[in-house]
């Protein structure tokens, strides 16, 4: 599930939340979205989803509004807790950065066709037009 889809379908439950868009969430709203009758696995994913994206944890500025269900102010964001976000995007950049390490390695790796091999194909397929 996509960061797009869990706030979509968080979003039918708790419209007023997303009304500005992304943005720090309250503590301990996981609970308050259980009481309004959100059943608990649908919380769980979405939120595991929505708190770890990169989006979410951008949003989350030290002196920054955190926000209820309703879309109201319900605390701030606190130093620790930027410093917490900071650390798991910076954690999360490097395991891209990793991934796309690895993809580019694994492009360069691949194994390459005979290229005589290949025009041959291609003609024969009407790719490349005789000369």
């Amino acid at each position: 599930m996509t960061t797009d889809e869990a706030i979509a379908q968080l979003k039918q439950y708790c419209p007023k939340l997303f009304r500005h868009g992304l943005r720090p969430f309250k503590i301990n709203i996981k609970q308050d979205l259980i009481d309004a009758g959100i059943p608990e696995d649908v919380v769980k994913a979405t939120m595991e989803v929505i708190t770890t994206s990169r989006r979410y944890l951008e949003a989350c500025r030290a002196g920054h509004a955190r926000y209820d269900i309703s879309g109201r102010r319900d605390g701030l964001v606190t130093w620790e807790q930027c410093r917490q976000a900071d650390n798991r995007l910076l954690d999360l950049r490097l395991r891209e950065r990793d991934q796309m390490r690895q993809r580019r390695m694994n492009h360069n790796n691949a194994p390459r066709g005979d290229p005589q091999e290949c025009r041959a194909s291609m003609k024969q397929t009407g790719a490349i037009l005789s000369r």
